[in-house]
């Protein structure tokens, strides 16, 4: 289980280091307590553009369905919550 959450998480932080707002951020910066608006500047809310091409790269990256409608989803605030949720769909699949 841990290798497969370590692989997801390698992997869903390339992408957030692709999307993110900062430029000075790199991988080792990225931790599950990182805030995903104010330390990776990634515009989370529903209308933010950034947001959907987020969104639409996890979906590819890890062959899942994200609704923006999944409350829970609206709740991630941090790159571990994040992980967890990514996580946890890829285990539905």
């Amino acid at each position: 289980m841990t290798v497969i959450i370590d692989n997801i998480g390698i992997r869903l932080k390339a992408i957030v280091l692709l999307r993110a707002g900062n430029e000075k951020l790199t991988e080792d910066s990225i931790t599950k307590e990182a805030s995903l608006a104010n330390d990776l500047c990634l515009d989370t809310s529903e209308d933010g553009g950034e947001s959907n091409l987020l969104l639409m790269d996890i979906e590819k990256e890890f062959d899942i369905k994200i609704s923006l409608a999944d409350d829970t989803f609206d709740n991630i605030a941090t790159f571990g919550e994040l992980l967890s949720y990514v996580t946890r769909k890829v285990e539905e699949k």
